[in-house]
């Protein structure tokens, strides 16, 4: 993934392990997740993709995630 801002506005997943992860912690505080996110941003330095859920907001490597 080269140029990531051709990414943004689209659907994605994260990969199995990263969201097992994510949905450990979200548990713990009583709520609920869906792997579904919508990239909105490629940050400042231009290494991670800003993915936005329904009430999470995350910065993930190009790695960790699958296009819809």
């Amino acid at each position: 993934m080269k140029n990531l801002k051709l990414y943004v506005g689209k659907l994605v997943r994260l990969h199995p392990a990263r969201f097992r992860l994510l949905l450990a912690s979200v548990r713990r505080r009583g709520q609920a997740l869906e792997n579904c996110f919508l990239i909105g941003a490629v940050s400042g330095t231009g290494r991670k993709l800003i993915c936005y859920g329904f009430n999470q907001r995350l910065e993930v490597a190009p790695d960790d995630i699958v296009l819809v």
